[in-house]
């Protein structure tokens, strides 16, 4: 629940996979992991950590993706590269927003992004689940139509593209 370690400045290995040798979409140059305070490990994931973080310049609240790139193949890199894109080019009231990212160190992707301070649907429904209760049908259809709102954004920026 701390801080996470920034990474070490030593040098990667220099093979053709490391991702010091990789494309990367535009990172901000001076953002750093210096400019954010940790309050809390939101979770693990495949590829890094989630922490909720405030920007000490504007006191916001974000959810921050900390991604260990060391290591990765070039599909799981593509992957997190495309999820960065997809993310960073979208603007939608029912999909999670990416405002930027930066390195932190040769293989340690951060990506700042809206934080969701009401969990996500998984948690809500384990809770539920935890509690023995059952989900009202009007909570239902609202989660519903606003995947599916979501749904339908998502597949017309495909389509366009």
């Amino acid at each position: 629940m701390g801080d996470p370690t920034p990474a070490s400045s030593s040098s990667s290995s220099s093979s053709s996979s490391s991702p010091s040798s990789l494309s990367y979409p535009p990172c901000s140059t001076f953002t750093t992991i210096k400019d954010f305070r940790v309050l809390a490990k939101l979770g693990l994931g495949a590829y890094g950590s989630v922490y909720q973080v405030v920007r000490k310049a504007d006191n916001h609240t974000y959810a921050m993706k900390r991604v260990n790139l060391d290591g990765l193949d070039q599909r799981d890199l593509a992957m997190a590269l495309n999820e960065i894109r997809l993310l960073a080019s979208f603007r939608h009231p029912r999909i999670i927003r990416c405002y930027e990212t930066f390195m932190d160190g040769p293989t340690h992707l951060c990506i700042v992004m809206e934080y969701c301070g009401f969990q996500d649907l998984a948690r809500k429904i384990r809770r539920y689940r935890t509690r023995g209760e059952r989900v009202d049908e009007r909570v239902v259809w609202v989660y519903l139509v606003q995947c599916l709102e979501a749904l339908s954004a998502l597949l017309s920026l495909i389509h366009i593209s």
